[in-house]
């Protein structure tokens, strides 16, 4: 974890770069391809921006092909031809009956195409917009923990705040509320906010994807705000929930085996495929205090911790969610696996400990 301090020192940092340019056409910025040489040390796809040559990252190609309804992995199959890339983009954007194009840049690269009325925030902006609010509804600020792609295309921001939720155990080895800030700063993808848990021994997440408020950029993000600001002001309630819920699974015998309940899980989708692999290879490492996997609170960590091997933030976000929602249904995680339909696990429960 960071300090907030640190956090919002770098990302303010970040922003001091940016820069949003409107266009009239496409083709005003003479998109072309250039082979490395002296002048230029990558190939790429390159623009004019005040005189200069920028090259377009992997975000700018994405959003680009977006806005032509072309996926980014399909386009080159169809596409083979660099040369088709700024011609098939001019031909179709500049006949709109709006051409205009929002443009982002950060001095060196372009780091996004996108439509005209797309309203960017940076993400020091965003999060500092929540920084006094989670203090005053959540408590104590403890740090951030930041998961970044690219410069910015993809990212998350994990605030760290109050007290462990689970005082039978030792502080290291507990749970503390986490508010969750989700975004980019090249109109990768929306922006979100929700909150989850936290686990600082082994800087395990897990997100409340139930209560995720979404800001697709498309507006000035005023309703965003109002919903996210009244979610925190709720958020104490779920402190005292998932307080109860965890001190339950702490002393929650699994009755079947941890390989066992994993295999489940992913015959029922209920985790992905590649979240059970990354799983199940850490099914075998003992617990923190040297025990194996024995009750329903170890599982949830496993999942959890395994979660960070995952080779994307949102793949990771999807698990860390999925993770979260099973162990806090009603009836808990045998129950979701019972309904459904599992057989094996008909008559197992939430509260059948120590058997």
């Amino acid at each position: 974890m960071e300090s907030v301090d640190s956090v919002m020192s770098r990302l303010h940092s970040r922003s001091k770069n940016r820069r949003n340019l409107h266009i009239d056409r496409f083709k005003d910025l003479n998109v072309r391809w250039i082979e490395q040489d002296p002048t230029h040390t990558k190939s790429g796809w390159y623009a004019k921006v005040d005189s200069k040559d920028m090259r377009f990252s992997s975000n700018a190609v994405k959003t680009a092909s977006k806005l032509i309804k072309q996926d980014k992995v399909k386009y080159w199959d169809q596409f083979p031809d660099k040369d088709a890339f700024p011609t098939t983009l001019s031909h179709i954007l500049d006949s709109r009956v709006n051409p205009r194009l929002l443009v982002r840049h950060d001095g060196v690269e372009i780091n996004a195409v996108l439509p005209p009325q797309y309203v960017i925030r940076d993400a020091g902006a965003l999060l500092g917009e929540f920084i006094a609010p989670i203090r005053e509804n959540l408590g104590e600020i403890h740090g951030i923990s930041s998961l970044e792609e690219g410069s910015g295309d993809i990212c998350s921001y994990r605030v760290v705040v109050g007290q462990n939720i689970m005082p039978s155990l030792q502080e290291k080895f507990g749970q503390f509320m986490m508010f969750h800030l989700g975004t980019s700063e090249t109109g990768a993808c929306d922006t979100t906010t929700t909150f989850g848990l936290y686990r600082t021994i082994c800087t395990n997440s897990a997100i409340r994807e139930k209560l995720v408020t979404k800001w697709n950029h498309r507006g000035d993000g005023e309703n965003f705000f109002m919903k996210s600001s009244e979610r925190l002001r709720s958020a104490g309630y779920y402190q005292g929930a998932y307080g109860k819920i965890f001190g339950v699974l702490l002393n929650t015998k699994l009755v079947v085996s941890a390989r066992d309940l994993l295999s489940a899980m992913s015959e029922e989708n209920l985790i992905t495929s590649s979240h059970y692999d990354a799983a199940t290879l850490r099914v075998d490492t003992p617990t923190e205090d040297g025990r194996p996997i024995e009750t329903q609170y170890d599982m949830f960590n496993l999942l959890t911790r395994s979660a960070q091997d995952l080779p994307s933030i949102q793949s990771r976000q999807v698990a860390e969610s999925r993770s979260l929602h099973m162990f806090t249904e009603p009836g808990g995680v045998f129950e979701v696996l019972r309904k459904s339909g599992v057989e094996r696990f008909k008559q197992k429960s939430l509260t059948q400990a120590n058997e």
